[in-house]
């Protein structure tokens, strides 16, 4: 397997945020944020103009590599079952995520890149743009952040739920068992959603939260963050209790420091009776 430098990428990440995102970051005019799927499926033309410098760098640094960036597969141009079918190295690339607080001048939102190789995701990057921070994780190395090794702390057995803080994006939620879900977020200090990953997934290695719960599995959104999270020593399995695959989107994922924690969670907010009706989406 080539050996690609986490440094060197990292390096590409921060001056692309810094020629091409960072400048119209506050500074969008109208014309230049659109939508795709919907209303609030937004995308700006720093999204578009930094996909296409990254894949030419990826490409560059990788000859024969494959993208997989969000705007070529909104575009038509990229498939996410390259993550499958594509013997080599695929890229995975989110120029902004957060990109509808990004374009309200918000400063959640970030850029994610990860590195599969052989349908197993190999490298990771999250670059918080305006708070500087860089994660980078490699399969076997661990994960560091601002240079610095991360480690997940684990949680006493016996902790109530009450005294912890979650990221959990109910809007993706499917609808038969949202009503069931939102109740019991009640029992945390507290439940939300930044709606932006990288910070999310960044803020899981701080500390400042303490588990993740998502249904909607983008591979932008979420390879390189459960990369970090896994090297650091998170434990991270999909609502069926598997291991995540970059190549499966359908499933949704727990992430906890540890095991034990995992599998309260799981029985708390994945019951008997709502398995029952999310039955296909988690077997």
């Amino acid at each position: 397997m080539t050996s690609v430098s986490p440094d060197i990428i990292a390096q590409h990440l921060r001056e692309v945020a810094d020629d091409v995102i960072l400048p119209r970051f506050q500074n969008l005019q109208a014309h230049e944020i659109d939508t795709k799927t919907g209303p609030n499926d937004l995308v700006t033309i720093a999204d578009r103009e930094a996909e296409v410098q990254l894949t030419r760098i990826f490409k560059d640094i990788l000859p024969g590599s494959y993208v997989v960036g969000e705007e070529a597969v909104s575009a038509g141009q990229a498939a996410i079952d390259a993550l499958a079918t594509e013997p080599g190295y695929v890229w995975v690339v989110d120029p902004v995520d957060g990109t509808g607080n990004f374009s309200r001048g918000e400063p959640i939102f970030g850029l994610m890149a990860a590195l599969v190789y052989k349908g197993q995701t190999v490298q990771g990057w999250i670059y918080d743009i305006p708070g500087q921070r860089m994660g980078i994780a490699e399969t076997g190395a661990g994960t560091t952040l601002n240079g610095k090794k991360q480690r997940i702390d684990t949680k006493e057995p016996d902790i109530s739920f009450s005294n912890l803080k979650a990221y959990i994006a109910t809007g993706f939620v499917p609808k038969q068992i949202r009503p069931l879900i939102v109740p019991k977020l009640e029992s945390f200090e507290k439940a939300n959603a930044l709606n932006c990953c990288a910070h999310e997934y960044l803020n899981l290695l701080e500390g400042a939260r303490d588990f993740s719960f998502y249904k909607r599995m983008k591979p932008w959104d979420h390879l390189p963050g459960l990369l970090l999270y896994q090297e650091a020593g998170g434990y991270s399995r999909s609502w069926a209790g598997e291991r995540h695959s970059p190549a499966n989107d359908q499933t949704g994922i727990i992430n906890a420091p540890d095991e034990t924690l995992w599998q309260r969670l799981h029985s708390f907010l994945l019951d008997p009776e709502i398995q029952k009706l999310v039955q296909p989406q988690i077997s």
